[in-house]
């Protein structure tokens, strides 16, 4: 009667022990929530999940992670975007909406904003994609907010803005096939309490995809920015050059 009389005891315990490790595993769990990202697709800040238009946002530390230094390189992470580069100009679709741009003073049927000013010309996003805040793709006619250059959609290309009080900086570089070598950096210095400057660059080197060398990369960035904040004023300076060589896109 003994062995009878054990094997309930053993069953309890073994319930006892599973009913533990399950409220062991259910306060191991954390409560996971989506990240809030902010845009300014609409000309204010709001929550990308309650924006009212169709937008793709891709954050500046993605951009660097995904090596992207040039508008080509945005096919990767945005979807509906085709970007054909023609010799130093730069062509965008979003979903077959464009303009075949065959000219330097041709105007493109997707608003391509740097800061929210509006940049016309084909050749206009060569050597802009470097210490950036996020990019953000808006897909279909913007017109009502963007003007006429806009019937396909609009790409707006926000910089990473000077923090007050806040001293420091980054320097990433990378090397791969085709001889591919890739350095970008920037500098925070803080000017007492209300002011700071910003210095960032970056440096792109790598033979072409063709057995004539066509389809390489070579250009090199600089820009500075001044950030004065107080109670009575509120501005933001920038200055940035370019220059973009190489052979250009083959065919």
């Amino acid at each position: 009667m003994h062995p009878i009389r054990t094997m309930p005891v053993s069953a309890g315990i073994v319930a006892l022990g599973l009913s533990t490790l399950a409220a062991g595993q259910e306060a191991e769990v954390a409560p996971v929530g989506l990240e809030e990202v902010v845009v300014t697709a609409q000309r204010r800040e709001e929550n990308l999940q309650k924006a009212a238009v169709p937008v793709s946002a891709v954050s500046g530390s993605t951009l660097t992670e995904q090596s992207v230094t040039q508008a080509a390189d945005l096919t990767r992470l945005v979807p509906a975007i085709q970007i054909a580069p023609a010799a130093s100009l730069t062509q965008i679709y979003l979903r077959g909406v464009g303009t075949f741009g065959a000219n330097a003073f041709a105007e493109q049927g997707v608003a391509f904003n740097l800061d929210g000013v509006y940049l016309s010309r084909p050749a206009a996003p060569a050597a802009l994609f470097y210490d950036l805040e996020r990019i953000e793709v808006l897909k279909g006619p913007q017109g009502t907010l963007y003007g006429r250059n806009a019937s396909g959609g609009a790409v707006n290309v926000i910089t990473a803005k000077p923090q007050l009080a806040e001293s420091g900086g980054f320097l990433t570089a990378e090397y791969g096939n085709f001889d591919t070598f890739k350095a970008s950096g920037a500098v925070n210095t803080p000017v007492g309490d209300a002011s700071a400057f910003r210095f960032s660059g970056q440096y792109v080197n790598r033979d072409g995809y063709m057995s004539d060398g066509y389809d390489d990369e070579d250009s090199w960035a600089l820009r500075g920015q001044y950030r004065l904040d107080t109670d009575l004023v509120n501005v933001n300076f920038m200055a940035d050059y370019a220059q973009v060589g190489g052979m250009g896109s083959g065919g």
